[in-house]
């Protein structure tokens, strides 16, 4: 009997094991919450700068953190709320006004790298606006995001044409051909058509919308159609065009200048009125800057030109700064982004305040990187590239490029923030401390 028992005993335990393990099922409520830890609620709202107009629809993309497209969809008014379950992760969402297909062509498989196409004649009837914001989702997520322009808003009108002309068409170049979801402009660069009409003798069009291409002047070449001949003149206007800017151009055919009213935008920066005669040649009408005397300081406020002895090249140290970038402006000539010595880490707001008093050398109106300068300066510095621009910093005692941890520079107008190690451009945080490094563009010219 003794030798019974065990036999018995392991029969009782394997039945018991058997019952335990067999016939379980979960409840739905159980699997539902499985589930919804491996998801997050993401709800969005959106802004404009200075409370403008924001046109919808509003075309929402979200792209994950290789860039491939997760989500693309319309919100279709302000009423309607955008929320979407997504797995946690990150992701960088961006969202467009104006974004209409008669004016844009979007990629068929777009990444968060591609670029929206803007369509012949390469300005759009709506004027663009964008916000991108990169987000790390681990658990119910409100984002609001601001919308600003991404196009400058531009308006013609020329008085004293013939009476005998039968039309009146201008080409502004250079412009750019897109803008990507992740916020760049397109570096390939064609021309904006634009026809005129003829009310109470005064040749007037726009405004029209165009992609800037914020690096090389702004050109316009204006045709006059008569019978049997067509005359040609061309103006040079002495800057790039800037995004979130309206521009009145204002020329006349004959005698002196006219200026039609004013042209202004609620919401937009105010407008430059640009006034010129017509006259033939590629650049017999750019707007020149006056020489400086001998002994005298050159022009230093804003944007204006340095007379020097000898031109920089891009990736150096010239005079007291370190030249990044360097491009052709005519004979004798470069634009050029000058990097300020220096840098000193604080508040976004005391940053900011401290641009407004900064100088060097007689040099002022500094600023903090665009955006999109942002967005190229991290794909430039990577590799040794950083470290050998370090070095040149160094030899200058200048200030080193930070990047081994995750130090953020300010840029975007003191607005953002972007980090050379992690490849991010983010917005800022009130009561975190961030880099300042001040930048300049400049026209350097031959004296």
């Amino acid at each position: 009997m003794k030798r019974l028992a065990l036999p018995c005993l392991f029969s009782v335990f394997l039945i018991l094991l058997s019952a335990a393990c067999s016939g379980y099922m979960p409840d739905e409520d159980e699997e539902t919450s499985a589930t919804e830890t491996s998801e997050c609620h993401l709800q969005l709202a959106v802004r404009s700068t200075d409370e403008v107009k924001i046109n919808y629809p509003l075309s929402v993309f979200l792209f994950d953190d290789t860039g491939e497209l997760v989500l693309q969809t319309e919100v279709s008014d302000a009423e309607t709320p955008f929320t979407h379950s997504l797995n946690k992760g990150e992701y960088i969402l961006s969202a467009f006004s104006g974004l209409s297909e008669d004016d844009f062509t979007l990629p068929l498989e777009p990444l968060s790298t591609s670029y929206l196409s803007i369509k012949e004649p390469m300005n759009s009837r709506l004027p663009l606006m964008s916000g991108q914001s990169r987000i790390q989702l681990k658990q119910p997520t409100e984002v609001t995001l601001t919308l600003s322009y991404v196009v400058s808003a531009l308006q013609f009108s020329f008085t004293g044409i013939p009476a005998d002309a039968t039309e009146v068409s201008l080409q502004v170049s250079p412009v750019s051909t897109g803008y990507s979801f992740d916020g760049n402009y397109k570096e390939d660069t064609d021309a904006c058509s634009v026809s005129c009409s003829l009310e109470e003798n005064v040749w007037t069009a726009g405004p029209v919308y165009v992609l800037p291409s914020t690096w090389s002047k702004a050109h316009l070449s204006i045709t006059v159609t008569r019978p049997g001949k067509n005359e040609t003149y061309s103006y040079t206007y002495a800057e790039s065009l800037s995004p979130g800017q309206p521009y009145n151009f204002s020329g006349s055919y004959s005698e002196g200048v006219s200026l039609e009213g004013n042209f202004e935008i609620e919401g937009w920066k105010p407008a430059v009125d640009i006034e010129f005669d017509f006259s033939t040649g590629d650049d017999s009408d750019t707007e020149q800057p006056e020489e400086p005397e001998e002994g005298e300081n050159p022009p230093l406020s804003g944007d204006g030109v340095l007379y020097a002895s000898s031109l920089p090249e891009a990736n150096s140290i010239w005079e007291d700064y370190y030249v990044w970038k360097t491009e052709p402006a005519g004979n004798n000539a470069v634009n050029a982004i000058l990097i300020a010595p220096e840098q000193w880490y604080e508040l976004a707001i005391d940053g900011m305040e401290r641009l407004e008093t900064y100088e060097i050398n007689g040099l002022t109106d500094w600023r903090v990187f665009t955006e999109t300068e942002a967005r190229e300066l991290i794909q430039f510095l990577q590799g040794a590239t950083i470290e050998s621009l370090n070095e040149l910093l160094s030899q200058a005692s200048m200030d080193q490029i930070l990047y081994t941890k995750e130090e953020r520079y300010l840029c975007a107008e003191g607005n953002k923030s972007f980090c050379l190690k992690t490849k991010t451009c983010t917005n800022i945080g009130t009561k975190t401390n961030y880099y300042l490094r001040p930048v300049k563009t400049v026209c350097i010219k031959l004296k």
